[in-house]
């Protein structure tokens, strides 16, 4: 199924994509460039001594959305790849939206 939300979402420079892994105890993010097949920069929530996965998908986000703002980028196309869009990946493109970063 992630091949085929993978065909619709294409990322540029100008408006890169966020894609999102989950396992059950830690959230990955990375933003790409599919033009360029180049991860612009990624993050994940391994440093993070948090219980819940929602805790480290907020602090995921605005550490990811830090990281967006130095490479200058305003808009992004958030890929939630074969999860649902809820619990934790809705509270980490709630997240980066909250910092600055339009999803």
């Amino acid at each position: 199924m992630s091949r085929y939300i993978n065909k619709r979402i294409f990322g540029n420079l100008q408006k890169p994509r966020v894609s999102v892994f989950r396992s059950n105890k830690f959230i990955y993010a990375q933003v790409i460039d599919d033009t360029a097949g180049h991860t612009l920069c990624s993050e994940s929530s391994l440093k993070y001594n948090e219980v819940s996965l929602g805790k480290s998908a907020s602090k995921l986000g605005s550490e990811l959305s830090k990281k967006i703002k130095l490479l200058k980028i305003k808009n992004v196309l958030f890929d939630c790849g074969r999860y649902r869009y809820n619990g934790s990946i809705k509270i980490l493109a709630d997240s980066l939206r909250e910092n600055g970063v339009q999803c």
